[in-house]
């Protein structure tokens, strides 16, 4: 994973996920630098044959509800 921000910083962390593993990446923790920041996230696979399916999610306590609300979205693939 690559966090690019506003200015064209960047950073990179190499990451493992098996095959046909699903798993969450909470991004303070492998990218501190993130905190109260803007960025984007690119992610690539070690070989360009394996496929991806890459999403972002977004939860929140809402009204003493403990993750009561929130929000997914798939990512864009680039070329």
């Amino acid at each position: 994973m690559t966090v690019v921000f506003e200015d064209g910083v960047t950073e990179t962390q190499r990451v493992a996920v098996g095959a046909n593993a699903r798993t969450t990446f909470r991004m303070r923790d492998w990218f501190p630098s993130t905190s109260g920041r803007r960025y984007g996230v690119v992610v690539e696979a070690a070989n360009p044959a394996m496929q991806l399916v890459v999403e972002r999610a977004n939860y929140n306590s809402a009204e003493g509800d403990f993750w009561g609300a929130g929000a997914n979205a798939l990512a864009t693939r680039l070329r």
